[in-house]
C-alpha cells in the first residue's frame, strides 16, 4: 500500500519487494533457477528476455503477434519459449545469448577411400553409413539430430579399404559437438546393404573444423567391432521417429513428459530429382546435367565464339570458361562470361574474350538456389567461401550427382542446406515424393522468405511446379496443427508427431495443462486432449462456444483453465466450462472484450494466484498501447470479486515461493504472503509532478496540455496535491475528458487561492467489491433479502498536520439483475468524526424476490485508509415472507 506519495509499504502479513523492469510491455515469468524473468515487447516487432542482470540476445518477435504472444514452458532444467524463427531455450540465469532448440536433419557427406592400414571393407563387399550431430546442453540434455540420409559405397578397388567421411557442418553444429558415424554390416557387391546401423566413431568437432565448414570422419572398424544401434533402426524407432526440430509456433507448454507446439510453420522445402546426368562426355544430349567441353574459336574484344562442330547440347545460361576451373582468371574466356545466345556453330557470350585463336570452351549448367548458383564441374568444392562454387557431376549417376550438390549447398550456404535421397529403405510420406536421386533442399531459418530453384537445363531434373511454372518451393504452415515432443526429450519433435485440431482456418490460440488431459483453446472451441505418450492421444472437443481471446487472456490453477472469453469469464476443467462472471462484473468485461482482442494494442492478461485462491483479469479501459487500465480479481473461495482502476502490465506467481509480481512500467512489485492476515487498503499509487502547470484558482475546471502533463495521464479517481503556506491540501479528479491532445479536468472544488505552485498528481482507483449470484435453496435456508450491511473501520489521518478531503465516500448497494444496483445508500461526512462507520440498505421487494442477489460496495477515497470488516445479508423472519 501507498501511504504518502512515493513511498510503498507491505500491508500486515505480506512482505513487498520492488524490482527493476522493462519499461515496455514486459511479461513476468516464474522460472525456478531464478524466478526473476522477464519479457517485453514494444508491440511491433522489438522484444527481449531479460533477468536481473543482462538481456539475452538471439529472440525475435511472436509467430503471431495478432493472435498470441510469446509463449514459456520449462522442461529438463531449461527455460522455452516460441517465436516466429522457431523455438529457443536459455538454460542458466547468467545466459546472455538464447539457444535454438533443437537440429535440422544432417546432410549429405563425400567420401575419401583410404587405403593405408586400412581394415574396415574388404574388396567386393558394400557398406553404407547414416552420422548424426550431437551435443549436450548445461544442464545435460543431450540433443540429437535427424540422421542423414543412407549413403553406400562399393569396394571394388581390389584390396581392403577404410572409409574418410566429408560432413558439411550445419550453422547450430560448435567445437566440441560430436558427430556420431554409424554403419551397416558389410555385404557381397551386388547386394543392398542392411539399414541397421551401428556406431563407428564418435567425432569431436575442432574450432577448425568450424572454420572449414566440415570435419572429415573415418570408418575404420570391422563389422565385429561396431558399436550401438541407431536410435532410428528398425528394431528400435524407425526413420519415421528421426529427431525433428521444434516447428516456429505460436503456442507451446509442457504435459506428460512431453513439450507441445501449436499453431505451427515449418522450414520453406524443394524437392527436386536429378534424373538424368550425361556429365563431360555428351554433344549432343539435351537431357543430361553436364559439364560440354568443345572446340572453336575466339577472337579478341568480339563475344561470339566461332568453329563449333555442334552445339546442340548448348543452352543459354551456361557458365562458360576455357580452363575448366569456373572463377580462375587468365583464360581467353572472361571469369563470370554466360551464354546469351547460340547458332548451329556459334556461341554469343556476355562478355568479349580476351584474345584471338582456338579455344576449348567448357559449358557448366547452372543450378541456382536461393539467389546462389552452382556450377556442373568435374569435382566438388572443398572449401567455403568460394565466389563459384560446383558440385561433381557423374554420367549416369544422378544419385552421387544430387549428393555432391547437397554437399556444396549446404557448405556454402548460411541460408539453405541440402541433403540427397540415396536410401531405398526412405519413407516417402516423410521426404515428399522423394525418389533415389532426389535432392532435398530446405530453410535454415523457420522465418525464411520463400526462395526460388532455376536451372539451366530443366530436362535433367523433375519437380514439382508452382503457379507460374516455377520449382514448388512450399512448406507446412498449419494453424491447427498440434505437435509433440518424444517423452523426456523436449527438443525432438519428429515430423510424424503431430495433431490437427478443429476448423484449419482457426488458429490454435493457447494450452491448458491439467492433471489428466491438457485444453487445447481455439477460435472455434475448447478442445481435449488425454491419453499417453508416445503417440496415444485422443481429441474431444469439449466447449464449442467458449473462445479465448488472446493466449495470455488463459491461466491454469490446479486443475482448472480460467480463461476471458468473448461474452465473460469462465473456469473450464476436463468435463467442461461455467461462466463466473455472471451479473455485473460479466456486464462490465463484455464491452471490453473487443479492445481485448486487439493485440497490436493494450494487452489483456489473466493470471492465477493459487496461495491465496485469486484470479487477476487485466482489461483495457481503451484503445491504446500501455498497460491495462483495470483490474478484475475473483476469488475462488468467496466467488467474490473485486475491481479496481490502475495500470499493470502483467502478472505472475512464483509457485515456490507462495508469492505474485506485478509489473507496472519499469518495474515490477512481488507481494508475498507471510500469513493469512490483512490490514489497511489504501487506494494510493504513484505520483507525479506535471511540468509548467500553473493553477486558476477561480473554479474546480482545468485544462493541461501534454507538455504541461508530462507522464501523467489523468483519470477520474486521480488526486491533485497543493501546498499552500505548509499545509497539504487534496482535491479529487471528478472528471477528466480528453480534448485533442489536452486534458480537461473537473476537481471536486477549487483550491484555496495560494495553489498556483507546487502541483503535484497521484494516482487514485476505484475499489469494487461485488459477490457472484446465488441461487435458491443454497443453502437451503436461503430466505428473501432484506437488508445489507457493511462495516468500515476509518482510522487517523495518514499526513500529520495536513488536511485531508472534507469527506469520506463509501456506497453499499444491492442489485437482483447484476447490470446496476437497485438501491445504495452513500455514506458522507467527516471520517475523523466517525471512525466507525455501519451502511445500511434496505433492500426493495422486487430484488428481495429474485432468485439473484448481487450485494457490492464501492470506494474511491485517497489517503483515507479503511477496512471492509464485513458484509452481511439480513434476511425477513419466515413469518414476515410468509404473510407478504
Amino acid at each position: 500500500m501507498i501511504e504518502q506519495p512515493g513511498v510503498a509499504v507491505p500491508r500486515p502479513g505480506f512482505d513487498l519487494h520492488a524490482s527493476k523492469v522493462s519499461s515496455q510491455r514486459p511479461r513476468v515469468l516464474h522460472w525456478y533457477k531464478t524466478q526473476n524473468i522477464v519479457a517485453s515487447w514494444d508491440g511491433s516487432s522489438t522484444w527481449a528476455v531479460e533477468n536481473t542482470s543482462n538481456t539475452i540476445s538471439g529472440t525475435a518477435e511472436p509467430l503471431d503477434s495478432l493472435k498470441s504472444f510469446v509463449q514459456f514452458a520449462e522442461a529438463r532444467d531449461n527455460l522455452y519459449w516460441c517465436a516466429k524463427d522457431g523455438v529457443w531455450k536459455i538454460t542458466n540465469v547468467v545466459d546472455t545469448t538464447a539457444e535454438q532448440a533443437g537440429m535440422h536433419e544432417a546432410t549429405s557427406g563425400l567420401f575419401s577411400i583410404a587405403t593405408v592400414g586400412a581394415v574396415a571393407i574388404p574388396n567386393n563387399t558394400v557398406r553404407a553409413w547414416r552420422w548424426c550431430f550431437t551435443k549436450r546442453d548445461a544442464n545435460g540434455l543431450v540433443v540429437r539430430s535427424a540422421p542423414s540420409p543412407w549413403q553406400s559405397y562399393e569396394n571394388t578397388t581390389g584390396g581392403t579399404i577404410d572409409m574418410n567421411w566429408i560432413i558439411a557442418l550445419p550453422n547450430y553444429v560448435a567445437a566440441g559437438d560430436q558427430i556420431e558415424l554409424y554403419a551397416s554390416q558389410t555385404v557381397p557387391s551386388g547386394d543392398t546393404p542392411s539399414d541397421m546401423m551401428y556406431l563407428s566413431k564418435r567425432y569431436t568437432v575442432t574450432s577448425g573444423d568450424v572454420t572449414a565448414g566440415y570435419a572429415t570422419v573415418k570408418d575404420a572398424r570391422t563389422d565385429a567391432d561396431l558399436g550401438a544401434e541407431l536410435y532410428t533402426n528398425p528394431t528400435r524407432e524407425g526413420l519415421l521417429k528421426a529427431n525433428g526440430r521444434p516447428p516456429a509456433c505460436g503456442a507451446v507448454t509442457r504435459w506428460s513428459d512431453c513439450m507441445w507446439f501449436g499453431r505451427t510453420v515449418g522450414p520453406w522445402t524443394s524437392a527436386i530429382e536429378i534424373v538424368s546426368v550425361t556429365g563431360s562426355t555428351s554433344t549432343d544430349g539435351l537431357e543430361g546435367l553436364q559439364r560440354l567441353s568443345l572446340s572453336g574459336t575466339a577472337t579478341n574484344g568480339n563475344p561470339t565464339l566461332t568453329g563449333f562442330a555442334s552445339t546442340t547440347s548448348v543452352v543459354v545460361g551456361q557458365l562458360v570458361t576455357d580452363n575448366g576451373s569456373p572463377g580462375s582468371t587468365g583464360g581467353t574466356i572472361p571469369v563470370g562470361a554466360t551464354v546469351l545466345g547460340k547458332t548451329a556453330t556459334t556461341v554469343t557470350l556476355s562478355a568479349n574474350a580476351t584474345a584471338s585463336g582456338a579455344v576449348t570452351a567448357r559449358f557448366h549448367d547452372v543450378i541456382t538456389v536461393d539467389g546462389q548458383a552452382y556450377y556442373a564441374s568435374g569435382t566438388t568444392s572443398s572449401s567455403s567461401g568460394l565466389t563459384y562454387p560446383t558440385f561433381g557431376v557423374y554420367s549416369g549417376d544422378p544419385e552421387r550427382t544430387a549428393r555432391e550438390l547437397a554437399f556444396v549447398i549446404s557448405l556454402t550456404s548460411s541460408t539453405v542446406f541440402g541433403y540427397a535421397i540415396e536410401d531405398p529403405y526412405s519413407p516417402t510420406d516423410v521426404y515428399g515424393n522423394a525418389t533415389k536421386g532426389t535432392l532435398v533442399v530446405r530453410s535454415v531459418a523457420l522465418d525464411d522468405s520463400q526462395w526460388a530453384v532455376t536451372s539451366t537445363r530443366d530436362g535433367a531434373l523433375s519437380y514439382e511446379v508452382n503457379a507460374s511454372g516455377g520449382v514448388l518451393v512450399s512448406r507446412d504452415d498449419r494453424k491447427n496443427a498440434v505437435f509433440y515432443s518424444k517423452p523426456g526429450e523436449p527438443e525432438h519433435v519428429p515430423e510424424i508427431n503431430y495433431i490437427t485440431i478443429g476448423d484449419e482456418a482457426e488458429p490454435i490460440v493457447a494450452f491448458a495443462p491439467l492433471r489428466a488431459a491438457m485444453l487445447v483453446f481455439k477460435r472455434d472451441g475448447v478442445f481435449r486432449i488425454t491419453g499417453s505418450p508416445p503417440d496415444g492421444w485422443r481429441v474431444d472437443l469439449l466447449e464449442p462456444t467458449v473462445r479465448a481471446l488472446r493466449a495470455e487472456c488463459v491461466a491454469v490453477m490446479g486443475s482448472e483453465a480460467y480463461v476471458w472469453a468473448g461474452d465473460g469469464m469462465y473456469v473450464v476443467d476436463e468435463s467442461g466450462a461455467r461462466n463466473i462472471s455472471d451479473g455485473a462484473i460479466s456486464q462490465t468485461l463484455k464491452p471490453l472484450a473487443e479492445r481485448a482482442y486487439v493485440a497490436a494494442l493494450t494487452t489483456p492478461w489473466v493470471a492465477t494466484w493459487s496461495a491465496r485462491g485469486l484470479v487477476l483479469i487485466a482489461a483495457p479501459t481503451a484503445f491504446g498501447t500501455g498497460a491495462p487500465s483495470q483490474v478484475f480479481c475473483y476469488s475462488t473461495h468467496s466467488r467474490a470479486w473485486t475491481r479496481w482502476t490502475c495500470s499493470a502490465y502483467c502478472a505472475r506467481e512464483a509457485p515456490s515461493l507462495g508469492s505474485m509480481r506485478i509489473a507496472r512500467g519499469g518495474s515490477y512489485w512481488e507481494i508475498r504472503a507471510s500469513r493469512n492476515q490483512y490490514g489497511s487498503f489504501v487506494q494510493a499509487d504513484r505520483s507525479y509532478t506535471p511540468s509548467a502547470w500553473t493553477y486558476d484558482a477561480s473554479g474546480p475546471t482545468v485544462t493541461l496540455t501534454p507538455a504541461q502533463r508530462g507522464d501523467w495521464v489523468p483519470a477520474a479517481c486521480h488526486w491533485v496535491q497543493a501546498t499552500i503556506g505548509g499545509t497539504i491540501y487534496y482535491r479529487r479528479v471528478t472528471e477528466a475528458q480528453l480534448s485533442g491532445s489536452d486534458y480537461v479536468l473537473t476537481l471536486e472544488t477549487a483550491f484555496p487561492v495560494g495553489a498556483q505552485s507546487s502541483l503535484r498528481a497521484l494516482e487514485g482507483f476505484e475499489a469494487v467489491v461485488e459477490w457472484q449470484a446465488l441461487t435458491p435453496g443454497t443453502p437451503a435456508t436461503t430466505g428473501l433479502w432484506s437488508e445489507v450491511q457493511g462495516l468500515f473501520d476509518w482510522s487517523t489521518p495518514l499526513v500529520a498536520g495536513g488536511s485531508v478531503p472534507s469527506s469520506a465516500r463509501v456506497e453499499v448497494g444491492a442489485s437482483a439483475n447484476g447490470t446496476t444496483a437497485a438501491e445504495t445508500v452513500t455514506w458522507t461526512g467527516a471520517y475523523e468524526q466517525t471512525p466507525t462507520l455501519i451502511a445500511r440498505v434496505g433492500t426493495p421487494r422486487d430484488v428481495a424476490r429474485s432468485a439473484h442477489f448481487y450485494p457490492h460496495v464501492s470506494t474511491c477515497d485517497l489517503l483515507i485508509p479503511w477496512r471492509l470488516v464485513g458484509v452481511a445479508a439480513v434476511f425477513e423472519p419466515v413469518s414476515q415472507r410468509t404473510n407478504r
